[in-house]
């Protein structure tokens, strides 16, 4: 799970200034709830690439994941 972002926090709130609190809370909620679900498939391959893969897989799909070139 994603953990809050402090230094974003305040930026969200001054946006959304006409919500109260208890709605920008649920936002929040949302938005890291979408995070969560668009990392867990890639983090899962990493892992899984880390247990059972060799050494040369997983540097090849860290590579890949963030576009790190020779």
């Amino acid at each position: 799970m994603v953990g809050r972002q402090p230094e974003g926090d305040g930026r969200l709130r001054s946006k959304l200034s006409h919500l109260g609190d208890a709605d920008i809370d649920q936002v929040e909620q949302t938005v890291n709830r979408i995070v969560n679900k668009l990392l867990h498939p890639p983090l899962e391959a990493l892992r899984d690439e880390a247990r059972d893969g060799t050494p040369h897989g997983l540097l090849d799909a860290l590579s890949r994941l963030f576009h790190i070139r020779d």
